[in-house]
């Protein structure tokens, strides 16, 4: 005979599962304001950080833990948005503080122990190594961390320059959110003075290149 199957026994978690999931459904801002078509989401973005700490991360460094901290540092973002970073203090939505503060009771909520997570199972060890996960990249006091912090910012970049070669947008789409910045200048304008690796800036620095090379073939085109 079967065992009778309780649909309640499970039920906080597969809320909870279905919760971060949905950060494959939350844009990222930036993009969508200069209206690239068919933005990539904060999922996404967080995919393609872990990826570089995977390919990148020097010897010196725990890769496992890099690759980790990368895929759950925009976590928070599901329950507050992408809140995206400017150069104008007057653009930025909130303040550098406030978010800190708004994402750290969300990745609180997100992760706290309840329910069927209180089994043998080591789920509430999972989601409380989330938390710590996630406050590590937020402090940025360890290496890992600041690793991560600097290809969260390459990926950033990687991604304009395929943007920009794909002709992903129109640059006068949206140019009323970035009025001191044509095409896809202000995401390398928030980046550049963050990197505190070699790696980091010598990505970001090529990068940089290829995208003003082909920013600049695509200005000349329309002219």
């Amino acid at each position: 005979m079967s065992r009778r199957y309780d649909r309640r026994r499970n039920a906080p978690l597969l809320d909870r599962l279905e919760a971060i999931a949905r950060l494959k459904d939350v844009s990222r801002t930036g993009w969508v304001l200069r209206g690239v078509r068919e933005p990539e989401s904060v999922a996404d973005h967080s995919w393609g950080t872990a990826q570089l700490c995977l390919m990148l991360s020097p010897p010196e460094l725990d890769r496992a833990r890099t690759v980790m901290i990368a895929l759950v540092h925009d976590l928070a973002e599901v329950e507050v948005g992408d809140i995206p970073r400017r150069v104008a203090a007057s653009a930025q939505p909130v303040s550098e503080d406030e978010k800190e503060l708004r994402e750290l009771d969300a990745i609180r909520r997100l992760t706290r122990v309840v329910g069927t997570e209180t089994r043998t199972d080591n789920l509430g060890e999972s989601f409380r190594e989330l938390q710590d996960l996630w406050e590590e990249y937020s402090r940025g006091d360890t290496a890992e961390a600041r690793f991560v912090r600097d290809m969260n910012l390459v990926d950033m970049c990687l991604q304009a320059v395929i943007y920009q070669r794909d002709g992903r947008y129109d640059p006068e789409t949206g140019r009323e959110h970035f009025p001191d910045y044509e095409y896809l200048d202000e995401f390398f304008a928030t980046s550049c003075d963050r990197f505190t690796t070699a790696t980091g800036r010598e990505l970001y620095a090529a990068l940089r290149l290829r995208y003003e090379a082909l920013r600049d073939e695509r200005n000349n085109v329309s002219e």
